[in-house]
């Protein structure tokens, strides 16, 4: 049973709006992830294999925040019942905000206070801005602004048994700067998901010398996991914005370079286009008169043109690969989460944490020697 005889009421009254208005902030933010960063427009062509993972690891954001919104309204609820429960301070009451806030293991070291006070009315607010709608799009034309492929594709592939269309145009046409949006957006999410941890762990520093005894320890190490889980709910963010802008800087580049490379081949196929064109000329129509005549000796000139252009194709392609893996490996932070992991062992993760914590500011997360990757893990201590 929850001791309840050290409890300021008014002061948990006095927070108890915030959690409400952090729970809010969290429904924003489900509908961002779900809506901003599940766009895939112009993922085609190599790109394609990113569209499912771009919206798989959206959904599971949009599911985590909403799932976290739901569970901190029941928070806020009980810290108004709480409030109530210190009135009455009856046995049956007390059970109840027991059930709630369940005893906090001897480690965890209950905040005593001290420094300047937190006005609830100064929490920042979590705004997540939409990116600009323009992105680089690399297009056919662009590629090819003269027309050649489409004078020589036909002969081109009987030939070689390939379409230079489908082997070197179509692979690298859509628009690589999608990545860098999706970037945008989840730093903007990392950002928000950011400032809900922040609002929340500066007004339990509030709050907290107004509760006390094993009932107000076990309140804070509610709340702890709170602000803990959410800021590395805020890391996995960051780490999925930071693969796809390493991504994207990649991947233009490399496109960049065979865009050059398929302009030279451009440059000397015109000289077969110009054949076709030129009066007079009496234009093949088999694959006999290719593999006899002139044209297949100036085919043959370039294949090795060609062939290289596709091998940095598909170490384009491979390159993607790697990346859907990173995406896939932050993405299982949140979705472990989902799976139903509440009565998952923390004593450990709790217990790194707290002994860090000790000497942490309210937005630590913001310090420039942040580790986001080791504050990842932090996730899984949320308390949903």
């Amino acid at each position: 049973m929850a001791d309840l005889t050290d409890v300021n009421p008014d002061e948990l009254r006095g927070f108890a709006p915030l959690v409400g208005r952090a729970a809010n902030d969290l429904s924003t933010l489900s509908a961002f992830a779900g809506g901003t960063c599940a766009k895939t427009n112009g993922l085609k062509g190599l790109l394609g294999v990113f569209r499912t993972p771009v919206e798989l690891t959206a959904e599971a954001n949009e599911a985590l925040l909403g799932k976290a919104n739901d569970s901190l309204w029941d928070t806020k609820h009980s810290i108004t019942d709480a409030a109530d429960d210190a009135e009455s301070a009856d046995a049956a009451t007390a059970a109840q905000v027991g059930d709630v806030f369940p005893d906090a293991p001897p480690f965890f070291i209950e905040y005593t206070g001290g420094g300047t006070r937190y006005g609830y009315a100064d929490a920042g607010n979590p705004d997540p801005n939409r990116p600009e709608t323009s992105v680089d799009e690399i297009t056919a034309d662009g590629i090819d602004p003269g027309g050649i492929v489409g004078l020589v594709d036909e002969i081109w592939e009987m030939a070689t048994g390939e379409s230079l269309v489908s082997s070197i145009i179509e692979p690298i046409v859509g628009k690589p700067g999608r990545l860098q949006w999706l970037s945008k957006a989840y730093d903007e999410l990392s950002d928000a998901t950011y400032q809900v941890a922040w609002n929340l762990r500066s007004g339990t520093m509030n709050v907290a010398p107004y509760w006390n005894g094993d009932s107000g320890r076990a309140f804070e190490l509610h709340m702890f996991r709170w602000h803990m889980g959410l800021g590395g709910l805020g890391d996995v963010q960051h780490l999925i914005s930071k693969v796809l802008h390493d991504a994207y800087e990649f991947i233009t580049d490399a496109i960049n370079v065979v865009v050059t490379l398929i302009s030279e081949l451009l440059e000397k196929l015109a000289v077969i286009a110009t054949k076709r064109l030129a009066p007079g000329w009496a234009w093949v129509v088999t694959t006999l008169d290719i593999l006899t005549g002139e044209v297949w000796r100036d085919i043959q000139r370039l294949i090795g043109a060609w062939e290289y252009i596709k091998e940095k194709i598909q170490e384009l392609r491979d390159f993607c690969d790697d990346v859907i893996g990173d995406i896939a490996a932050a993405r299982g932070a949140v979705e472990l989460i989902l799976d139903g992991l509440s009565d998952r062992d923390l004593t450990g993760t709790l217990r790194d944490l707290v002994n860090y914590a000790q000497e942490i500011t309210y937005n630590i997360e913001d310090d420039r020697d942040w580790d986001a990757t080791a504050g990842a893990a932090r996730v899984t201590v949320l308390p949903i």
